[in-house]
């Protein structure tokens, strides 16, 4: 039996239309797969391109204060800190009232420090050992905490007999 031509010229029609039809579904979904891929492919470059956590070296000028726990004063001091002969910076202090003679109206002091880098909100450690310059040779322990623009280290500090609270900035 033989199909009039007018159906098979359907037929005709209706291949055509399912080859475009395929055609544009592999389209789109090749599309799909290449921009997918690179999406992902973005968002994992953002991921390696985010700069891990911020530190900063701690050498340079700091200044600040360290007050008593029973009440006197404050007392100014800075700290330079630079690695220089196995220690990580050096302090200086001007005497209150020639509390330790009149010979040194400046202490001097080597530091040794738990860490040269510095880390947002990271604990330090601060051993600052006086120079002998009016018989003064004691250490002072400092541990303080890091602020999160790495600007600013405040915490407590000791010697043996004493004790108090510290703030220095850059």
């Amino acid at each position: 039996m033989a199909i009039p031509e007018r159906v098979d010229l359907q037929i005709d029609r209706i291949r055509a239309f399912i080859s475009v039809a395929i055609a544009i579904i592999f389209s789109v979904a090749g599309l799909a797969l290449v921009f997918g891929t690179a999406s992902t492919n973005a968002q994992e470059s953002k991921k390696i391109s985010l700069p891990p956590h911020s530190t900063a070296s701690i050498a340079g000028s700091w200044r600040g204060y360290y007050y008593y726990n029973d009440g006197r004063g404050s007392v100014p001091f800075q700290f330079q800190f630079q690695e220089q002969n196995g220690h990580c910076g050096s302090s200086s202090e001007k005497q209150a009232d020639a509390q330790f003679g009149t010979e040194c109206p400046v202490l001097h002091a080597f530091l040794d420090c738990s860490t040269t880098q510095l880390e947002p909100n990271k604990k330090i450690a601060i051993e600052k050992k006086y120079d002998g310059c009016g018989s003064q040779t004691h250490g002072v322990h400092y541990k303080g905490t890091i602020s999160p623009d790495l600007r600013e280290i405040s915490g407590e500090w000791e010697i043996v007999l004493y004790g108090g609270t510290f703030l220095i900035r850059r």
